[in-house]
């Protein structure tokens, strides 16, 4: 582009283009010794093109990645269906509490305890079915990241942008010096988690 922008100073700084009735008559073909910077306008035109085709591309990869319904169907249906996962949890967080603290209390010497257990149980039960929908909304949520994902990784392998390094996100950044100093890495995984045995290493 230093060639588009050499070009454009010469035409400016040059003497205005003025025609008269000959120079119109002319032929439209003139030959290369009487247009200058022919060559030029050449290169200039094949660079012009190929941003234009770039651009181009760029739009037509943008359109695939539909992000309109990105933030109008998927995003706000995953946070939804999340949503959804914790209010489920904390409700029959709620009861199997509530049913184990009943059954704690309860009186052992009463006619009534193992009555009062049975229930206790059956409710603890009925809590723990939350997990099959929690399951089912999770599958839906999995799905829609899923489904981001491969449209982003497209878009990035298909335009060749790369991540930009000298990007500030103050707060990206604010987070991670907070979960440093207060050693908030959690929950973990698995596999990644410490074991109790090791933990317990450590005091012996």
């Amino acid at each position: 582009m230093r060639r588009v922008g050499r070009l454009l100073r010469r035409r400016r700084t040059g003497p205005p283009l003025q025609l008269t009735a000959s120079d119109l008559r002319r032929s439209a073909k003139p030959s290369a010794s009487a247009v200058p910077g022919q060559h030029e306008l050449q290169q200039l035109a094949t660079e012009v093109g190929h941003v234009a085709a770039y651009v181009a591309q760029l739009k037509a990869e943008i359109a695939a990645l539909r992000p309109a319904e990105l933030c109008s169907d998927r995003l706000p249906g995953l946070c939804h269906e999340l949503a959804a996962v914790d209010c489920d949890t904390k409700a029959a967080t709620d009861r199997i509490m509530a049913a184990a603290e009943t059954m704690l209390s309860a009186d052992r010497t009463s006619t009534g305890y193992a009555a009062s257990v049975e229930a206790g149980l059956l409710e603890i039960l009925e809590a723990c079915a939350f997990q099959d929908l929690a399951g089912q909304r999770l599958a839906r949520a999995k799905r829609a990241l899923a489904e981001i994902e491969r449209r982003l990784q497209r878009f990035a392998a298909s335009t060749g942008v790369a991540d930009a390094t000298a990007h500030f996100d103050r707060e990206a950044i604010m987070r991670e010096v907070r979960g440093e100093v207060l050693l908030v890495d959690g929950p973990q995984t698995r596999d990644q988690a410490i074991g109790q045995s090791a933990v317990d290493e450590l005091f012996d």
